[in-house]
């Protein structure tokens, strides 16, 4: 139960993988809890997720860190970064880099410098997006400067 209701939505498979149990296992433990849950099913894989999460609406905008959870917690990435950009956000070798979201979908990434009373956060998207995630960003990137006690210089790329 708590891992689909804060790694959601995730596949049994993602649950394997995170967990190390058997598909056996898995199955046995998610059947009962699976009542708590709603499911998707996108292409041939079947999402669970708690009900609150699929009636999200609002756009959302959120950067992580490298090594995120949300992202090194499934064995299978694409529901959360395209295949075609995962290149640019993790290496083959297992390095992850910083990446922002918009509405739960990896759209770049990005970095920062600190100085003394300045964070520059320079994001770089993987492809073209709209004007109004872009101001949201810059918006995220401000109550980062905030949550630092510092004034930001952003950068889109």
């Amino acid at each position: 139960r708590i891992y689909f209701s804060s790694h959601a939505p995730a596949t049994l498979k993602d649950f394997c993988w995170w967990s190390g149990l058997s598909m056996t296992e898995a199955r046995h433990a998610h059947e009962q809890v699976k009542q708590d849950f709603v499911s998707e099913k996108i292409g041939e894989e079947i999402y669970w997720m708690p009900s609150s999460l699929k009636e999200q609406t609002k756009t959302s905008v959120h950067f992580l860190p490298a090594f995120d959870e949300f992202i090194i917690s499934y064995k299978d990435r694409s529901a959360c970064i395209a295949s075609e950009h995962q290149a640019i956000a993790f290496t083959s070798n297992g390095i992850f880099r910083p990446v922002f979201l918009i509405d739960g979908q990896g759209a770049g990434i990005w970095n920062r410098t600190t100085k003394k009373d300045i964070v520059q956060i320079e994001a770089t998207y993987f492809k073209k997006t709209p004007n109004p995630s872009k101001q949201l960003l810059e918006t995220e990137a401000l109550s980062y400067g905030r949550f630092l006690s510092k004034k930001v210089e952003f950068y889109h790329v």
